[in-house]
């Protein structure tokens, strides 16, 4: 199997060879093959999503905020917190580039890839504080077991 970069050079040195193809002979100067290209670019990242962390999303009926834009999850840090009808907004994620590319909230929060099941990977981002004014308008910094994030208000 050709790697990514294999590939785009073929493609370049197959363009480059369709494109020479010298004079037709008939004396006119004119080139007997136009360039070719048969195939669209390739790109090997992945699409770019709205990160959203820290956006206020209901968890069930009645639940505060709204809905989360596509690429976030709406997640609620179960028993951590007084507020058990609004979440918080969330991009998927494995490891933490995924919570700070594009993260907006106020400076001192540290998204980190940190929230999943007991004993499983992290899937879901959360805010990592010190004091309240580290988390986004709605959300309050909350001890959490041995660190402290931000929850829904």
């Amino acid at each position: 199997m050709l790697s990514v970069r294999q590939f785009v050079m073929s493609m370049l040195f197959g363009s480059a060879l369709a494109a020479c193809g010298g004079d037709d002979g008939g004396g006119t100067g004119m080139v007997d093959a136009a360039p070719m290209i048969d195939a669209a670019p390739m790109i090997d990242a992945p699409p770019m999503t709205n990160n959203a962390l820290g956006q206020l999303c209901p968890t069930m009926m009645g639940g505060g905020g709204t809905a989360c834009p596509t690429g976030n999850t709406c997640v609620a840090l179960m028993g951590i917190g007084t507020n058990t009808t609004t979440g918080y907004c969330s991009p998927m994620c494995t490891n933490a580039t995924q919570c700070t590319t594009g993260y907006t909230g106020p400076a001192g929060g540290q998204p980190q890839c940190a929230l999943g099941p007991p004993m499983g990977q992290p899937v879901a981002c959360a805010i990592v504080c010190q004091m309240d004014t580290h988390c986004p308008t709605g959300m309050t910094c909350t001890t959490a077991g041995m660190a402290k994030v931000c929850v829904p208000t």
